[in-house]
């Protein structure tokens, strides 16, 4: 098995993730752990941010902002939530919070905007190589289009959730990667830091490796393991 395709998700991995700040905001709340998570991937289907990232909504200014802090706020989901395994069993139910959905938005999109540099410079190596089909595969939104277009010359190629329409961890989206690399799956890694859309390319036999900053390194090394046939190590 030789690997000839690295597939590399953007936020939280080459970038920062916001998931910190939505961890941050939860704290300067008091609101129970994993509250905002919940709200924005799990309560009510399509949510405003899926709507966002299959490009259903065309822009973040003003309809998004209306709908995020309407959805995020929703005393339904609040109770919701409680009832829900996200739920920490020591959390304390008070009357559903008010979320300033620009405030929290504004603190995700800061958090995203940070460069993850050693994995940046890995992907530089990879794709100078020549060795390797080096691709992103990520689940962004319209406004975010000028930012990946910053990223874009790291890659041979990205695929979006917005211009594809539908987004991880959709089976439809990973068939679809491995049908445009035209690689047998077991040739292809893929590097996320979401473990459900890991789990979504292992059902396909794609090699995955879960990674975020305070991971980098472990993950650059079993990167190097899959890699060492190839003849590209990543340099610590």
């Amino acid at each position: 098995m030789v690997i000839k395709a690295v597939v590399f998700d953007i936020g939280g991995v080459c970038v920062g993730s916001p998931l910190h700040a939505i961890n941050e905001y939860e704290k300067s709340l008091r609101l129970p752990h994993n509250y905002l998570n919940f709200m924005i991937a799990k309560w009510k289907s399509p949510s405003p941010m899926n709507l966002l990232e299959c490009g259903q909504i065309a822009t973040i200014e003003p309809e998004f902002f209306t709908l995020f802090e309407r959805h995020l706020s929703d005393p339904e989901g609040y109770e919701a939530f409680f009832g829900s395994p996200f739920c920490p069993k020591d959390a304390v139910k008070d009357v559903a919070p008010t979320i300033d959905g620009r405030k929290l938005w504004g603190m995700m999109m800061e958090a995203a905007s940070v460069p993850n540099t050693p994995l940046l410079d890995i992907i530089r190596d990879l794709k100078a190589s020549g060795k390797y089909k080096v691709w992103a595969l990520t689940n962004n939104f319209p406004a975010q289009l000028e930012t990946d277009s910053l990223i874009h010359p790291l890659f041979d190629r990205i695929i979006g959730s917005v211009q594809m329409k539908m987004r991880k961890p959709d089976p439809r989206l990973y068939q679809y990667l491995v049908e445009e690399l035209d690689l047998p799956t077991d040739e292809i890694v893929f590097l996320d830091d979401i473990g459900a859309n890991l789990k979504a390319a292992q059902k396909l036999g794609i090699h995955t490796i879960q990674v975020d900053f305070r991971t980098t390194p472990v993950a650059l090394k079993k990167l190097n393991h899959l890699l060492e046939s190839g003849g590209v190590k990543a340099q610590l």
